[in-house]
Formats: structure tokens, C-alpha cells, sequence
């Protein structure tokens, strides 16, 4: 996952001296397909095959193996399409062919929605929407405006929605459609005890269940696998400044063991006669029990304790009620919310554990939050398919959307959990963990606890994590099908329970200055001291690719003094995975405290960029040497740093070896 934002290339020249280079926008950026005069317009607009410059939506499904939860929307008879195709769903009223009116009979009119490009100085949304539809002498005002997501909708005829297509200044236009939730799966099964042939499982971490929190209330098998066996309820309600923006069937207030946020006006339901209390159904409680619940000796703990739950409810508590302008105008709430109470975007996140058929505007609007360094976690979806034909999940090659896989306690993915499989002509990854989502306890209907599965239920385990400090990779689950295994999600500060000590401890010494720190092949937490010290998270020696920090995520910390961070040295450059397909954000250097004009990093000669995402810095080595930050297609430039609070590198912070 790569930020969106503009990006400097670092080379060193022959004598030492180096050059600074104008680099373009890191983001992939892929445009909804436009319609020729004349032509059919379907509900979904045409999807472009996942990898290519164009539109991020890729083919619908076909039945399940098996139904978990309500871990998602469906719109309303979606068809099969083939791949690159459009998702067109069958025929309903919102998603009909195209019918000639007869000569003197108006055309009828349904609901479209509308994004715009990027045009900073050009007006609001609502100035450019009326702009355009008098452009087209179109007698129509917007139904809704999406200002925080450079969109609207509104009703036009299917001709009219044509001709703006074809305009100047917009992004795409889509009909909208009904959608609904899913019934839930209220057993542990995983859908099947099989693996596909070809399957190869990789999960080397241990198996949990239910246990007793220090607290006093359940600790959820899920919650400590994600804290890798901590009793994350000994750290207290830590998480109590931070916000979860929950867009599902409601919240209940009931519980007794949520942290809803005061502002009354933050929450909202878009169904009539149901507020975002009422949830009749317990999809959206369930899902803030686990990101959220309180460590206070009640019901369950959640992943980030005491964090503060705002309900977006957009579903009824049967389940329907719900259509693509309603969840993208909850989108767009949320990020207004964020925007005009300037919350900290590192302590917020938008929950979504809803998906279904491909919808090029859910995905434009997920992305456009996603732009502006809100971090959103999606369900990859549960039809046991490749997510590039679902919507939200499709969206998960942005770097700040997160979509999620299901696995149980033994860390197999589910048969209906979707998934991604990279190939040569789909290189694009974009499920990017998995998580526990099979028989996840939680609040559900009427306040009870009840065990569900899905990933809807993975989904909140890494929204908790966001909000606890980050979430980092694990090892490769065991696939249901081989080729699509996904990384565990972990807590960045997880560390297990301590052993007891045998003998009294003794104090540690106090750090030597000037020190050379080194790492190994795992994840290391590596902190320096008083001196100028130089810092490593990989193996002093050796060239394979485990010992240069493929595979790992090391914290390093310099403290005082002028501290040099190692990326590469003359063996060449540290955390490249040697692989061309990803861009690398399982491995890399986390680096805590640069001091910029202090501490420099040590680099290998070479090509580098860099991109600024809610104040952090990522850098990358520039692997195929054209001078541009590339996070798609088939020769990605690699990520080997995220450096925290930075938000630009110069030449004299920079140690070329």
C-alpha cells in the first residue's frame, strides 16, 4: 500500500553528489470506462481488468459455497459477468436494459450517482453538478451531494446519463440499486475441512480459545490471537481517544459495554423510523463489540478498548433498506465528521463489513476518503471468490483501505471467505490480511452474545488494530486454494504474555553509546541509547533474501544522540522481498523517532522516492529505475521504510554506501 502524494526521487551522481527529481503521483489512478454515444447504459459501468489503468471493478459472483454472516451487502439478482466485463446485475427495476420510450412518451427516470475528477479552484460539488447538468439542458437538481467525496447523485433518463458521461470532468456514473445483508453462519464451521489440492498451509502461530480477560469479563479467541496471546485488557480502556466509525445495521445502546461517542449528531441512521440505536438485526453491534468493547469485567473485550463508536446505520434490522447512496452518503458523513472536528486521521477508522457484486462509485467514494488519509477496513466478501469483482474489496489496492479475509482458530481460511489470486494478468493484490473470522463472539441481537462467523467478523479485528497503533503482517495463513494465502494481522505492539521469571531479575546495564545494533531474521524491536548509534533490523551478514529483512517488520527507535538508520549497505538494498509483484508492505523498516538535519539513512546507491500519508513518510527504492513511484502492474517499486511523523527527506539526511 502506497500514499497518495507527490514524491521526490533520490539518486546519488558520481562523486557523492546527488540530484533531486520531480516524480509523479504514487497512487494508481483508475477511471470509471466511458460509453460511446448510443450505448446501453448498465447499472454497473464497465469494469476493467484488475492491474489496468482503467476503472477499479472487476466481475460479479455466482451462489456461495456456503453463507456466513451478513458480512456484506448484495445488490439486488447480480448476474455472472466474464471477466473484464461489466458487472451488470439482472433485471430489476433498478438495473433494467434499456428501453426505447414510444414517440411522445417521456423517457422514464431513475437514480444515478455521479463523480467528478479532481478540480481544485473550480467550485464546490454542488456549484460544478449544477454547471454541468445545465451544460446538457438537463431541468434536474441533485437528489444528494457528496461534497467530502467529490460526488453526487441525482434522477435522469438513461440518454441523459449518456450524454454526461461524455463530458469533460467526469469520473463515472453508475445507477443506483438496492442492497441488503446477508443471514449470518451461527457455527464454528469454516465451510469445509478439506483443502483444495495445491493448498499449502504456512501458519506457524499458535491456536486460541475463549478465555477469562485480567478484567474479568470473555477474551474472544480472535482478540488474542491479533495481540499474539496478550491480555490486551491489562492495558486498561486505552483506546478511549481514538474513533471507529461503524456503517452497518446500528448499534445498540444497550450493552452497557460500548464507548458511543457524546456527539449526538455524529451518529445517524438513514432508515426511516430506526435511529442508530435500534439494531434489530446485530450485525453492527456485533461488529463494534469486537472492535471496541470495554475492558471493565462485562460481556467482552474488544481489540482496542474503550475506543469511541460512532453508528452509521444504513441497514435495516431485516437487513434491507439500504442502497449505494445511502452507504456512500454515510461515507461521506463520516469523513465530514473527521474533517470539520479535526479528529486525528491516525485515530479514526471507517468500518465496512459489508460488500457485495462490483459497484465502480462504492469503490471511487471508498478511495476518495481514502485519499485524504482516512484509513478503512472492508470486508473481501464471502462467496468464496476472487475479490476483484466485489465492492468495497476491490478498493483494498489503495494504501489506506485494508480488506480482509476470514480464517478460525487454526488459522485456515474459510471456504466462503473471498480472496485474491495475483496471476500474470492480475497482479494487484488487494485482500491484504486475514483475521479471525469464524465463530467470533461478540454482542449481537438483543444485547446476548452469540459465536457468528464471516468477514464481517475479520474485518473489526483489524479496524481495532488501526486504532491500537497499526496492524503488521503475520505469517501466511493455510489457504482453501492454493496461491491465495494472506499474512495474519497482528498488533505492531504485540508481544506475548511473559513467562515468569525463574530467579530475581536483575537490573539491565545501562546502554553503551555509540553503538552498532543488528537484527535478525524476525520482526525486531530495536532501540539505541544515549549515543549515536547505528541501527539494523536485519542480519549483519549474509546476502539471502530472510537475512537482508525479507518477511519482516522491524521497529527501530534511535533515542538521543545522532543516530544512522540502516536500509542497505554493500550488499545491497535491506527489506526487498526479490519480488516484482507487490510493493513490498510486509517487510520493511518502521522507523519511530527520525530526526530530521540529525540522524540520516544509510542507503545503498541507487534510485529512491518517497510518498506523505497522515503525516508519515513511506520510502522506496526505485526498483525498475524509471524515475516514477510505481505501486501497480508487474515491476512495482519496493517500500523498505515507513518513517513516523516525517514529511520529507533531504539530501544532507541522506548516508549513500
Amino acid at each position: 500500500m502506497t500514499p497518495a502524494a507527490l514524491a521526490w526521487l533520490w539518486q546519488p551522481e558520481s562523486g557523492g553528489n546527488r540530484r533531486k527529481i520531480d516524480a509523479l503521483e504514487s497512487s494508481e489512478r483508475r477511471g470509471t470506462t466511458r460509453l460511446p454515444e448510443g450505448e446501453v447504459l448498465p447499472a454497473s459501468m464497465a469494469a476493467a481488468p484488475s492491474g489496468s489503468s482503467a476503472s477499479p471493478l472487476e466481475p460479479a459472483t455466482e451462489a456461495a459455497p456456503a453463507q456466513p454472516e451478513g458480512g456484506g451487502f448484495q445488490s439486488a439478482g447480480q448476474a455472472d459477468p466474464k471477466p473484464g466485463q461489466p458487472a451488470i446485475p439482472a433485471a430489476t427495476e433498478q438495473s433494467a436494459p434499456v428501453q426505447v420510450a414510444p414517440a411522445g412518451v417521456p423517457e422514464p427516470v431513475r437514480e444515478f450517482i455521479v463523480f467528478l475528477e479532481d478540480a481544485p479552484g473550480q467550485g464546490g460539488v454542488g456549484q460544478r453538478a449544477q454547471a454541468l447538468l445545465r451544460s446538457l439542458g438537463v431541468n434536474s437538481q441533485p437528489t444528494l451531494v457528496f461534497e467530502q467525496l467529490n460526488g453526487f447523485a441525482l434522477r435522469i433518463t438513461d440518454q441523459q446519463a449518456r450524454r454526461l458521461q461524455a463530458l469533460g470532468g467526469v469520473k463515472g456514473v453508475e445507477a443506483n440499486a438496492s442492497v441488503f445483508l446477508e443471514p449470518p453462519i451461527l457455527s464454528a464451521s469454516t465451510g469445509s475441512s478439506a483443502l483444495q489440492p495445491g493448498a499449502i498451509g504456512t501458519a506457524s502461530l499458535p491456536s486460541y480459545t475463549n478465555g477469562t480477560a485480567g478484567s474479568g469479563e470473555t477474551l474472544p479467541w480472535g482478540v488474542r490471537a491479533v495481540w499474539q496471546g496478550s491480555d490486551v485488557s491489562t492495558r486498561g480502556n486505552f483506546a478511549s481517544d481514538t474513533y471507529a466509525f461503524v456503517i452497518d445495521s446500528g448499534v445498540l445502546n444497550s450493552t452497557g459495554d460500548l464507548n458511543l461517542a457524546s456527539t449526538g449528531s455524529w451518529h445517524r441512521s438513514w432508515v426511516s423510523g430506526e435511529t442508530a440505536f435500534t439494531d434489530g438485526n446485530g450485525h453492527g453491534s456485533h461488529v463494534a463489540g469486537t472492535i471496541a468493547a470495554l475492558a471493565n469485567g462485562k460481556g467482552v473485550v474488544g481489540v482496542a478498548p474503550g475506543a469511541q463508536v460512532v453508528s452509521l446505520k444504513v441497514f435495516n434490522s431485516s437487513g434491507g433498506g439500504a442502497s449505494y447512496t445511502s452507504i456512500i452518503d454515510a461515507i461521506n458523513h463520516a469523513v465530514a465528521v473527521i474533517n470539520n472536528n479535526g479528529l486525528n486521521k491516525n485515530k479514526v477508522v471507517i468500518n465496512m463489513s459489508l460488500g457485495g457484486g462490483f459497484s465502480s462509485s462504492l469503490d471511487t467514494a471508498v478511495k476518495n476518503a481514502a485519499n485524504q488519509g482516512i484509513r478503512l477496513a472492508v470486508a473481501a466478501g464471502n462467496d468464496g471468490k476472487d475479490a476483484d469483482g466485489y465492492s468495497p474489496a476491490a478498493a483494498g489496492d489503495h494504501p489506506n483501505v485494508f480488506t480482509i479475509s476470514a480464517v478460525d482458530s487454526q488459522y485456515k481460511m474459510a471456504s466462503w471467505s473471498n480472496f485474491d489470486q495475483v496471476t500474470s494478468t492480475d497482479s494487484v493484490d488487494d485482500v491484504d490480511f486475514a483475521a479471525p473470522g469464524v465463530s467470533v463472539l461478540s454482542y449481537y441481537q438483543n444485547g446476548q452474545l452469540a459465536s457468528i462467523s464471516g468477514t464481517s467478523m475479520a474485518t473489526p479485528h483489524v479496524a481495532g488494530l488501526l486504532l491500537a497503533g497499526g496492524v503488521q503482517a503475520g505469517s501466511l495463513v493455510t489457504p482453501y486454494s492454493s496461491g491465495t494465502a494472506d499474512p495474519f494481522a497482528l498488533g505492531v505492539s504485540a508481544t506475548p504474555d511473559p513467562e515468569p521469571p525463574t530467579t530475581d531479575p536483575q537490573p539491565e546495564p545501562e546502554p553503551s553509546t555509540d553503538q552498532i545494533l543488528w537484527g535478525t531474521t524476525g520482526s525486531d524491536v530495536i532501540t539505541g541509547g544515549t549515543g549515536n548509534d547505528r541501527l539494523s533490523g536485519v542480519l549483519a551478514s549474509g546476502t539471502t533474501a530472510s537475512a537482508m529483512g525479507a518477511g519482516q517488520i522491524d521497529a527501530l527507535t534511535g533515542s538521543s544522540g545522532a543516530d544512522v538508520f540502516g536500509l542497505g549497505d554493500s550488499r545491497g538494498v535491506f527489506y526487498d522481498d526479490r519480488s516484482s509483484g507487490n510493493v513490498g508492505t510486509s517487510d520493511y523498516a518502521r522507523i519511530k523517532d527520525f530526526s530530521a538535519g540529525e540522524d540520516k539513512l544509510q542507503l545503498r546507491n541507487s534510485g529512491y522516492l518517497f510518498a506523505v500519508s497522515s503525516g508519515n513518510l513511506s520510502f522506496y527504492w526505485d526498483r525498475n529505475g524509471n524515475s516514477k513511484l510505481d505501486t501497480g502492474g508487474r515491476n512495482r517499486d519496493e517500500m523498505i521504510a515507513l518513517i513516523e511523523g516525517v514529511s520529507t527527506i533531504n539530501s544532507s539526511d541522506i548516508l549513500f554506501i
